[in-house]
């Protein structure tokens, strides 16, 4: 369980990651515009 628990906690996280940068590659994107 513990083991599914982190698994779980790893993609939340690599998720979350993805989000931030594609809003600063989206606000990076409109600046150059």
């Amino acid at each position: 369980a513990k083991l599914l628990d982190e698994l779980a906690d790893l993609t939340a996280f690599r998720l979350s990651a993805e989000k931030v940068l594609g809003e600063l590659y989206g606000n990076a994107q409109a600046y150059r515009l």
